[in-house]
């Protein structure tokens, strides 16, 4: 799946070099269009099974092209910073902060826009671009996946493993001094 997710990435690069002035109009007419048929979709049947099933196409198709202006747009500003925020975190590393940014995303949508309301679509749509943008980040670079095919550990998930353990041997021995400090206290109370 994550191969075939790639391969949309690099299609919607590619499409972005060749022309993106059109890829840009063709994504604003796109998600203004799924806003307004969406909204009135929330309007004049609210929460019905039938046009739920419409609605989830709006979703998905809104939310693709909110991703697809994101990553080709975002991409010229912020590529560089993203890169290194991505070779700094291994891929267990990124798959932990993206699952736990993405859970209090889905948290504050679910208590904060009821089923009811009228730009539950539009919402919705943005929800599924923000999945999208997490599994954009997620995604292992060609190194990780060659690394994972010869079954061998990330060397940032070592390090991290190692930092973990000098800090819980500090804490250990810090409880241990501040025990024996209190026993101390506790003997000289006694005399």
């Amino acid at each position: 799946m994550m191969t075939e997710f790639r391969k949309f990435l690099v299609w919607i690069n590619n499409k972005s070099i060749e022309d993106n002035k059109k890829l840009i109009r063709f994504n604003f007419i796109s998600i203004i269009s799924c806003f307004v048929l969406g909204t009135l979709l929330d309007i004049i049947f609210g929460n019905n099974n039938l046009i739920n099933i419409f609605k989830a196409c709006i979703v998905l198709f809104s939310g693709t092209n909110i991703f697809t202006l994101y990553f080709t747009q975002a991409d010229k500003y912020f590529s560089n910073d993203r890169e290194q925020f991505r070779s700094t975190f291994s891929y267990r590393q990124r798959i932990n902060i993206a699952l736990l940014v993405l859970s209090v995303v889905i948290v504050l949508y679910a208590m904060l826009i009821s089923p009811n309301s009228v730009i539950y679509t539009f919402v919705s749509s943005i929800l599924f671009a923000i999945i999208l943008m997490f599994i954009s980040f997620v995604r292992p670079t060609s190194d990780e996946l060659i690394r994972k095919s010869y079954g061998l550990s990330d060397e940032r998930d070592i390090f991290h493993m190692r930092e973990i353990e000098e800090r819980d041997k500090q804490l250990k021995e810090l409880k241990e001094k501040k025990k024996k400090e209190q026993e101390e206290k506790r003997k000289n109370r006694k005399l």
